[in-house]
């Protein structure tokens, strides 16, 4: 598991990514908090989940949803 270093920048946060966790520059990204997580997907990425048969849900729902089953999972394991 990699570590970032987090910077205040005014009223903003940076988050200093390691290289093997970088995102392609100008490259637009979900972030979503759920409990102690932030998760951050490419937003072209959860474009696609949405285009793979999601039916009426949004993009950002639909990655919620997958989200809150994955922590529930987790959650299970401990």
């Amino acid at each position: 598991m990699s570590e970032a270093k987090i910077f205040n920048n005014g009223e903003s946060q940076v988050v200093i990514l390691p290289k093997e966790c970088r995102f392609d520059l100008n490259q637009k990204v979900i972030i979503k908090k759920i409990g102690y997580m932030v998760v951050m997907v490419p937003e072209d990425i959860v474009n696609r989940l949405f285009e793979s048969g999601s039916g009426s849900a949004s993009p950002v729902s639909l990655l919620e949803g997958r989200l809150q089953d994955f922590q529930e999972e987790k959650n299970r394991d401990y």
